[in-house]
């Protein structure tokens, strides 16, 4: 008798970091559910994939669709034996909060915080395992998670409500066999830098802002440059996934002196002044 088929659900699987996780999870031999947000990205995908894979579209920030997205893969998925969720879909807004509509504000928690919390209680029924081996929800959080930079407030709030609701998830449903790993990157080389950058780019509202959000800008291009190969990401998540006794996060860092020690451990009085210093702010 042939092992059952061993499959996933992958958010924002059409594209980045997504799209790059479903390729190798199929190269890997499991069968990929995942979102993608359009029919544009539905084509796309179509077209790379060809086997073990089936494209959902939907808006996970929609409660409705999630749940329709749950019934499919459950009547889908029956042949074989679900193992996991990875939570990648996310969006970025980096300026100065003053420029930050609350309409904004809650479309930026209502993906990268609420949707998680959704999609994993929605898809508990198929998480739950009673098997020697556990299942995983792996969360896709951020250095933004553990600190926080001038003009980066909105984005980061998401990501340290991402970190407190995962420490609960791993509490709350290892009872149900369930593992939850975080995954922390820094910033990272990926086709949503171009965007990203555009959109720190964009002119403040108060010219207060003007040259600290120029530099700012600068810093954010270069730091691209520098980043953590994507590659790298999505082969921590395929092992956080795949490993027997998987830690409960994963640091990846592009500055390890910048994110793990000069703005989490240095006294906020001297975060001050250097960041004064190097934003003029």
């Amino acid at each position: 008798m042939s092992e059952q088929k061993q499959a996933i659900f992958i958010t924002g699987a059409g594209s980045g970091i997504g799209l790059a996780c479903t390729n190798l999870f199929i190269d890997k031999g499991f069968f990929v559910f995942g979102s993608v947000i359009n029919q544009k990205e539905l084509d796309a995908i179509n077209q790379q994939f060809s086997h073990d894979f089936m494209p959902i579209v939907m808006d996970i920030t929609q409660e409705k669709d999630i749940q329709n997205a749950f019934e499919l893969v459950k009547k889908q998925s029956s042949h074989m034996k679900f193992r996991g969720l990875i939570n990648i879909a996310g969006v970025i807004y980096n300026g100065p909060l003053m420029d930050v509509s609350k309409q904004q504000f809650e479309h930026i928690l209502a993906v990268n915080t609420i949707a998680v919390h959704v999609m994993t209680r929605t898809f508990l029924p198929l998480l739950e395992t009673q098997d020697q081996v556990r299942n995983k929800v792996i969360n896709i959080s951020s250095q933004s998670g553990l600190r926080t930079l001038p003009f980066t407030g909105i984005y980061s709030a998401s990501k340290f409500a991402l970190e407190a609701l995962s420490n609960a998830m791993r509490y709350e449903y290892s009872v149900f066999g369930i593992d939850i790993c975080l995954i922390e990157p820094g910033q990272i080389q990926t086709p949503m830098a171009n965007k990203i950058i555009e959109n720190v780019q964009a002119k403040p509202s108060h010219p207060v802002y003007a040259e600290p959000m120029k530099i700012f800008s600068e810093r954010t291009k270069n730091s691209f440059s520098k980043g953590i190969p994507m590659e790298k990401i999505v082969n921590t998540i395929y092992t956080a996934f795949t490993a027997t006794n998987a830690k409960s996060r994963y640091e990846i860092h592009s500055d390890y002196i910048r994110d793990a020690i000069i703005f989490r451990k240095m006294p906020v009085t001297l975060q001050k002044i250097l960041l004064k210093k190097m934003l003029k702010l």
